[in-house]
C-alpha cells in the first residue's frame, strides 16, 4: 500500500489528557459560556483583602506591619500639612488650595442635587409603560453625563474641580445604567415603590457598577 493510503488509513489516537480536555470542550460548549468559563477561572483569595493581613487567618500574608506603617504615614502627612498652614497663615488650608479644593460650596450641593434629582427620576421611571422607560433610560443616562461635563464649567471651577465632579458624573451614569438596564424589559409594579428606591439608594452608595438587589456581606 502507498504511504498516502497508509496517511489515510491511519487513526489519530489522542493521548489521554487531549481526550478529557476534548470532552470537556464539548460539555463546555453545551452547558453554555457560562460553563465554559469554569475550568479557566477559579476563585482565590487577594493580597489586599483585609483578612489576608490577619495572622490568625489560614492564607496570611502577614502584611499588617506594611498595612498600618501606610496609614500611620499618611496620618502624620495630613497633620503635618495642616498644622504648617495653621502656624504660617492662620488657616487649615488657604489660598490657591483651598479655592481648587473647597471652592464654591453652594455650587457642589446644588451639583450633587441634581445628581440625586436624576436618581430620583430613575427610580420613579421603571413604574412606567415600557415603551416610555426605553427613551427614559438613554436620557437620564445621558444627563448625569451631561451634567458632569458642563456643570463645572458654568459654575467656573478649577480644574481639579472639574475633574473629580466628571468623574463623579461617570459613576452616576453608570450607576444610573445598571439600574435601568436590570429593569428594561418588564414594568415594575407600583407596589414595589419602596423596596425599589431601597434598593437603588443602597446600590448608590455601594462600591460597585453593577446592580444587584441582594450582595454578599459579611456578619459585620
Amino acid at each position: 500500500m502507498s504511504s498516502e493510503g497508509n496517511l489515510r488509513n491511519r487513526r489519530i489516537i489522542p493521548s489521554s489528557g487531549s481526550t478529557i480536555s476534548l470532552v470537556s470542550s464539548e460539555k463546555s460548549q453545551k452547558e453554555g459560556p457560562k460553563a465554559s468559563l469554569e475550568h479557566l477561572f477559579s476563585n482565590r483569595p487577594s493580597l489586599l483583602d483585609v483578612k489576608q493581613l490577619a495572622t490568625e487567618h489560614a492564607l496570611s500574608t502577614n502584611l499588617t506591619g506594611f498595612y498600618h506603617f501606610f496609614w500611620i504615614i499618611l496620618t502624620f502627612f495630613v497633620i503635618s500639612t495642616l498644622f504648617v498652614n495653621w502656624f504660617e497663615t492662620g488657616k487649615l488650608l488657604s489660598g490657591k488650595l483651598m479655592d481648587a479644593c473647597f471652592g464654591d460650596a453652594s455650587g457642589v450641593i446644588i451639583g450633587e442635587a441634581l445628581f440625586l434629582l436624576l436618581l430620583i427620576l430613575s427610580g420613579l421611571s421603571v413604574f412606567i409603560c415600557v415603551g416610555c422607560f426605553k427613551v427614559l433610560r438613554n436620557i437620564l443616562s445621558f444627563a448625569a453625563l451631561m451634567l458632569g461635563s458642563g456643570f463645572g464649567f458654568y459654575r467656573g471651577w478649577s480644574g481639579l474641580q472639574r475633574a473629580i465632579y466628571l468623574l463623579h458624573s461617570l459613576s452616576v451614569f453608570m450607576k444610573i445604567y445598571a439600574f435601568l438596564y436590570h429593569h428594561r424589559n418588564v414594568k415594575v409594579p407600583a407596589t414595589q415603590f419602596f423596596s425599589k428606591f431601597y434598593h437603588l439608594f443602597y446600590f448608590t452608595f455601594a462600591p460597585t457598577m453593577l446592580y444587584s438587589e441582594s450582595y454578599p456581606k459579611t456578619d459585620r
